[in-house]
């Protein structure tokens, strides 16, 4: 039980013992608190004794959390487990601070190392809307809960706790499937949809199958915007009634998703998001004023991307129609803008350079514009520019 430090430059420490199963940390002034701990002063060649610190046996508190259809955690997959929260007083202010959190897999829960002290908990589920917070004494708030007095080194088991269920619970769509876009890929300029949303009486819940749509429910669309890089910022682009949009120049090369809000007057709202969609394309080719009508011929469209230095992209273009090197002009746009237009050569290729140009990735697209005998051609690609 004695402890000697050694070597230590003259000033002033705080310290304390950090430990581990049945006992508390404590700290030089008796205290559990590493910021409150009392301040000591060593001075160069003076020993320095009697510094006692009485270490605290740890309390421990378990029990039983249940819902009132299955027993003890109800649908553990969909729902994910619940929250107990304890509390503790401070015995300066009189306010209950956050002192542990236990997340129970099967409904029974445990929560060590607790000190000695008066104590408040909550028992809640992780997704509100589905039952109500409960907290000690069977109370409706934290104000109003019961005060469970811990002593050091107690084992205390509290009451089971049932969890009340709210009216209704919305089910979001059960399945992703009813969110799949309906057009595949999209289209720059073209409208995607999905699908409407679904209800499900409490009473059914444990009938998952047992799906109905109600009359009065009303749903909000939030359309975003997800990039390609993954610490791009996800931005909403829209926020309809009805379950479709259409999709915005930005999009060029990104994906597109929709978070749906249910709301209903005989239950509590809830959300879903849903999946990404593919790529987002280039709008579809449209011939120009003065190519014929009719262009028989097919085009093959290759293109080779180098990325240079001072952001600087190169693409050489080559176009084949029926094996033969194609004549006509090729564009190059940059999401939705043109940025530059070259002639192919004899050969049907030609070399696209551009300067500088936006940092960071981005989706160009090169379109071969058609002749009187050979159809139009596009490909996007990707390219990351260097400095």
């Amino acid at each position: 039980g004695y402890f000697e430090i050694a070597r230590l430059p003259e000033g002033r420490y705080k310290g304390g013992f950090n430990t581990t199963g049945k006992y508390l940390s404590r700290y030089f002034g008796d205290t559990d608190d590493a910021e409150s701990a009392k301040e000591i002063l060593v001075r160069e060649g003076q020993p320095l004794t009697g510094i006692d610190v009485k270490l605290l046996k740890s309390a421990t508190v378990s029990g039983t959390v249940s819902t009132p259809v299955d027993g003890p955690i109800y649908e553990l997959d969909y729902q994910g487990s619940f929250d107990v929260v304890a509390f503790r007083q401070d015995p300066d202010t009189a306010e209950f601070e956050l002192a542990g959190v236990a997340r129970p897999e099967t409904g029974d829960f445990t929560i060590s190392d607790l000190s000695p002290g008066t104590y408040r908990f909550e028992f809640r589920a992780p997704y509100p809307g589905f039952y109500r917070a409960v907290f000690s004494g069977g109370a409706s708030s934290l104000e109003d809960a019961e005060d469970v007095v811990i002593t050091e080194g107690q084992q205390l088991r509290l009451p089971a706790v049932l969890m009340d269920s709210l009216s209704g619970d919305w089910r979001n769509f059960c399945d992703t499937t009813l969110m799949r876009i309906s057009t595949t890929p999209p289209r720059v300029g073209e409208t995607i949809s999905t699908s409407g949303g679904m209800w499900v009486p409490f009473s059914d819940a444990k009938e998952r199958r047992l799906e109905c749509n109600l009359e009065n429910a009303s749903y909000t669309y939030r359309w975003s915007i997800v990039g390609q890089d993954q610490y791009e910022t996800e931005r909403v682009f829209a926020e309809t009634t009805a379950p479709s949009v259409t999709v915005p120049p930005e999009a060029l090369g990104k994906h597109i998703r929709v978070n749906v809000i249910g709301e209903n007057p005989d239950y509590d709202f809830g959300t879903f998001t849903s999946d990404t969609t593919t790529d987002v394309t280039a709008p579809a080719l449209t011939p120009r004023a003065d190519s014929p009508k009719v262009a028989k011929q097919t085009s093959t469209l290759g293109v080779k991307t180098k990325a240079k230095k001072k952001r600087k992209v190169e693409f050489a273009v080559a176009v084949k129609s029926n094996k033969k090197a194609a004549s006509g002009q090729v564009a190059v746009y940059r999401g939705t803008q043109k940025v530059k237009t070259v002639k192919l050569k004899k050969s049907g290729k030609a070399t696209v350079k551009l300067s500088k140009q936006p940092k960071g990735s981005q989706t160009y697209t090169i379109r071969y514009l058609g002749s009187a005998k050979t159809k139009p051609a596009a490909k996007n690609v990707r390219v990351r520019t260097k400095k």
